[in-house]
């Protein structure tokens, strides 16, 4: 043997060392990511979660996804401990790494599968851009979740009545997280060959029978209305319209310039698993793809890259993820390979969401100079007219949302309780008399839960008149100083005649 050709005992450590250290670089670089944007990942959902804890001091749980306390426990534990605004932000924007972190030791060193923990890790980085911003999609929690189950089914260190409570918790919680959560989920339980095992089946099966009736009895307005979209498209469009050739010609280059890294290691397991002539794992991975491609195209034809279409097109990734783990990363020659594109991906990844996150750094900017612009004019709840459009670099990428009234919550309440400011962002046509009234009904009708208690822990609120705060041009405030809704009302009272 060459002296220069390492021995299977040297290539044992040394791959065991390069996993280790592809997961803790992720991990490491995810930390670094969440602390230096938290403030921007309060994107759109985040900031609404996180209002929710510090308001009612415990989970916030809706729809049955049962999950969600898992990136919640920290920032409540700041809360309980009257941590800074700020801390409480940072601690909400790390959560989701500080439960990869678990996960990924619970899997390398509990469960001694490192593919696992890689892979595990790897569900929080590949395909994912503006989703990093918007950190509260059940289904991004419970991909790691999936991969741990895969991990615990094909243990044989723990023992089996550990094992099967840990799986049916595990199923629960996967296939509570998201629709797609469950979908994915069934097609795992087919690549593993579920029905070799008996008992577990059995008892999968009837957890499935128990959520899908509890699902169907308490059915939320917005799954309802997902269901609805996907029937009537169904019904009035049919499903050949999603195979014209321009659609698909669309779709893959969304692909190509969103989602390289999906694509590639795609296109790695399906060249491994063609030269292991294993036909069947090819077969249920490409069709697994064409399922989530039919139902997603039925759901949510738009394609321009945005945070939900980037949420949404996670389920692709997350089982591509998995049919690398339990079909391809052992066969020979395979793990190297996979390796390397999980380490560009990570670079590249880290890389372009810094670069995107400049865009909603610029927006968190421009909402706290409102909130400073509406503190110097003695304004606490204020409608906003002025939306500045903030549009992220990349193809066909939609805008941003301009400005979160949930977002500017938070981000006044960091220089403390009596200091906090609502700005409501609506259009000119909306204005009215009886603005307040209407505002706060508005907030009654559709479930905007702001806190209202004046002496809260992290919010004192005010029940002032709502006013218009004044646009900003060339830099400096529209007449400041001025009630500006009474200038404006009587034009509001010609639109809405």
């Amino acid at each position: 043997m060459s002296k220069n050709k390492p021995t299977t005992q040297e290539l044992g450590k040394v791959r065991p060392r390069a996993d280790r250290l592809l997961a803790w670089s992720a991990l490491t670089g995810m930390a670094v990511f969440a602390v230096v944007f938290a403030k921007e990942r309060l994107y759109a959902d985040g900031a609404y979660f996180l209002i929710q804890v510090i308001k009612t001091e415990g989970f916030h749980v809706i729809n049955g996804r049962w999950l969600i306390p898992m990136i919640q426990w920290l920032p409540l534990m700041g809360v309980h401990l009257e941590l800074s605004m700020e801390t409480l932000i940072t601690l909400f924007s790390v959560a989701n790494v500080a439960m990869a972190a678990l996960l990924y030791v619970f899997s390398a060193q509990v469960l001694r599968d490192r593919d696992a923990g890689l892979v595990l890790v790897s569900t929080q980085f590949v395909g994912v851009t503006h989703a990093l911003f918007c950190p509260i999609f059940e289904f991004y929690y419970g991909a790691m979740l999936l991969v741990l189950f895969v991990a615990v089914q094909r243990n044989t260190l723990i023992a089996p009545h550990t094992r099967m409570a840990l799986l049916a918790v595990l199923f629960v919680l996967v296939a509570s997280s998201h629709f797609v959560g469950l979908l994915v989920m069934l097609f795992v339980l087919v690549v593993g060959r579920i029905w070799l095992d008996r008992p577990l089946t059995i008892t999968l099966s009837v957890l499935l029978t128990v959520l899908l009736a509890h699902r169907l009895v308490f059915l939320s307005t917005y799954e309802s209305d997902a269901f609805e979209h996907v029937f009537w498209r169904l019904e009035n469009w049919g499903v050949p319209w999603i195979f014209a050739p321009g659609r698909l010609l669309g779709h893959m280059e969304h692909v190509l310039f969103h989602y390289p890294d999906t694509l590639a290691l795609g296109a790695l397991a399906a060249v491994v698993m063609v030269r292991a002539k294993d036909l069947h794992g090819l077969f249920l991975y490409l069709g697994g793809l064409f399922a989530m491609y039919v139902l997603i195209s039925l759901y949510y034809p738009d394609a321009t890259h945005e945070r939900y279409r980037e949420i949404l097109d996670y389920s692709p990734t997350a089982w591509t993820l998995l049919v690398i783990l339990m079909r391809v990363i052992h066969r020979p020659g395979a793990r190297p390979w996979v390796l390397g594109l999980l380490a560009v991906t990570l670079v590249l990844r880290l890389a372009w969401s810094t670069h995107v996150g400049r865009t909603y750094n610029e927006r968190t900017a421009w909402m706290e100079g409102r909130i400073a612009d509406a503190r110097s004019l003695k304004i606490r709840r204020a409608v906003v007219l002025d939306q500045k459009t903030f549009r992220p670099p990349g193809h066909r990428v939609r805008p941003l949302e301009p400005l979160s009234l949930n977002e500017v919550l938070l981000l006044s309440a960091c220089q403390g309780p009596d200091q906090v400011v609502v700005l409501v962002p609506i259009k000119g046509e909306q204005l009215r008399p009886d603005l307040t009234s209407w505002l706060d009904a508005q907030f009654a009708t559709y479930g905007t839960e702001l806190p209202t208690d004046p002496k809260g822990r992290y919010f004192h609120m005010v029940k002032n008149e709502f006013v218009v705060l004044p646009e900003r041009v060339d830099g400096s405030l529209l007449h400041p100083g001025v009630d500006h809704l009474q200038a404006v009302q009587p034009e509001a009272e010609d639109v809405l005649r």
